[in-house]
C-alpha cells in the first residue's frame, strides 16, 4: 500500500491532466513498452507530421536540384554553388537527423525501476496530490494512471503514460518532448530555423528576380546562355514562400524554449502559481543547459544522447545548497535507489540504509 495524503475534491488539476482525455488504454506509466505513442485517431497529428516532413523535403530538393541545380548556372553564378550547397546542406541534414531522433526517441516514459521501488519502500514513500505549483522532493498521485510518479512527471493525454520531465506533446514530430528527447526537439528547432534563414539569405536576391521573371510569363528570362523555364521560377518562388512561413513559425518556438531550457523550467510549469522560486534553477544559463544536454562537449551540437547526463530524469538538482550536497552524491556513485530514497524522502533500511565505518568518530574506540 502507498501512503498518500487526502484527495482535495477543491484543488487545482494537474496541468498535464487537463489538456485533454487519457487514452483508452488507463494503465500505469510505461505499460505500452517502449516509447510514447498515439492512441488511435491521431489522424490530424499524423497529418500533421507528414505535412512537416513533406515540406522538409521539399526545401532541400527545390534548393539543391531547382536553386543550385538551375537558377545559378542559369544567372551565371556558377561560382556560388559550392558554398552556398554546404551551408545549406549541413543545417538541413542535422534538422532532418533531429526531427528523426525526436520522433523515435523514447521521450522518458516513466521507468520501470521506479515502479519497483514504489513498490520496495511502500508506506515509506509519501505521495501527495499533483498541483500546479513546483513540487520538488515529492512523489505525486497521477489521476490517470492511478500510481505514483517522480517529481516534474506529468500525464500526457495524447499517449496515455506519464512522462519525465515532460514539456508538451509536440504535433509536428508526433511523439511527447520530454527528459530523454527534448535535447533532441531543442536542435530541431535551432537547426530547422538555420536551414530557413539561410534559405532566405542565401536566395533573397534571385527570389526577388523571379518574383519580377513571373510578372512578364511571355518572356523567358537567363543570362542569354541558358533560360529560367517559367516551371523553375514557380518552384523556387513555392521554396522561398515555405521557407518564409517555416521561419515565421520557428522563431517563436526558438525564443520560447531557449529562455526556458537557460531557465531550467518547462512549458508545464511555466503555467504554475507562483508559491516559491523554481527550485530547479542552478543560476546559470550554462549550468541549466547542461541539464538538458548533459556536460559540456561536442556531443551538445548533435543529436545524439548526451556522454553524460545529470540527472536520471526521476531525481532533479536543486538550487542552492542542495545543489552541492546532491551533486556530491551523485558523483559519489551512490546506488540508485540510495539517491532516490534521499530525494523522496524515504526512511527504510532496505533502501536508505548504509554501513557504518567503525574506524572513524566516536565508535573507533571499540
Amino acid at each position: 500500500s502507498i501512503r498518500s495524503l487526502t484527495m482535495d475534491p477543491t484543488r487545482a488539476p494537474d496541468v498535464a491532466d487537463t489538456m485533454g482525455a487519457s487514452s483508452p488504454s488507463g494503465g500505469p506509466p510505461g505499460s505500452k513498452g517502449g516509447g510514447c505513442a498515439e492512441s488511435p485517431g491521431g489522424l490530424v497529428m499524423q497529418a500533421t507530421m507528414v505535412c512537416s516532413l513533406l515540406v522538409f523535403l521539399y526545401e532541400g530538393l527545390a534548393f539543391n536540384m531547382v536553386y543550385l541545380g538551375r537558377i545559378l548556372p542559369a544567372l551565371g553564378k556558377d561560382v556560388m554553388v559550392i558554398p552556398f550547397m554546404v551551408l545549406f546542406n549541413v543545417t538541413w541534414c542535422l534538422a532532418v537527423w533531429s526531427y528523426v531522433v525526436a520522433h523515435v526517441y523514447d521521450p522518458g516514459v516513466v521507468p520501470k525501476q521506479w515502479h519497483e521501488f514504489v513498490s520496495q519502500v511502500g508506506d515509506s514513500l509519501v505521495v501527495v496530490p499533483a498541483r500546479l505549483e513546483f513540487q520538488p522532493g515529492k512523489a505525486t498521485m497521477c489521476r490517470k494512471c492511478g500510481v505514483p510518479r517522480p517529481e516534474r512527471a506529468h500525464h500526457c493525454h495524447v499517449c496515455g503514460v506519464c512522462v519525465l520531465r515532460m514539456d508538451h506533446h509536440c504535433p509536428w514530430i508526433r511523439n511527447c518532448v520530454g527528459f530523454r528527447n527534448y535535447k533532441f526537439f531543442l536542435l530541431l528547432v535551432m537547426y530547422s530555423t538555420l536551414t530557413a534563414a539561410f534559405a532566405l539569405t542565401l536566395s533573397m536576391p534571385e527570389l526577388v528576380l523571379c518574383g519580377k521573371m513571373l510578372l512578364r510569363l511571355d518572356k523567358e528570362t537567363g543570362d542569354g546562355n541558358r533560360p529560367l523555364e517559367v516551371f523553375d521560377i514557380i518552384a523556387f518562388l513555392v521554396f522561398g514562400v515555405l521557407a518564409l512561413l517555416f521561419l515565421a513559425l520557428l522563431l517563436p518556438m526558438l525564443f520560447t524554449h531557449l529562455p526556458m531550457a537557460a531557465q531550467n523550467v518547462t512549458s508545464i510549469e511555466t503555467h504554475y502559481e507562483d508559491t516559491m522560486a523554481n527550485p530547479f534553477d542552478r543560476g546559470s544559463a550554462l549550468d541549466n543547459f547542461a541539464q538538458v544536454f548533459g556536460s559540456f562537449g561536442i556531443d551538445w551540437f548533435f543529436p545524439v544522447p548526451p556522454q553524460r547526463l545529470l540527472s536520471d530524469g526521476v531525481t532533479f538538482s536543486r538550487s542552492g545548497a542542495d545543489a552541492e550536497r546532491w551533486d556530491d552524491l551523485v558523483s559519489g556513485e551512490e546506488p540508485q535507489e540510495v539517491l532516490w530514497g534521499v530525494r523522496y524522502s524515504v526512511v527504510n533500511p532496505k533502501v536508505d540504509a548504509k554501513p557504518v565505518d567503525l574506524n572513524v568518530g566516536p565508535l573507533s574506540a571499540i
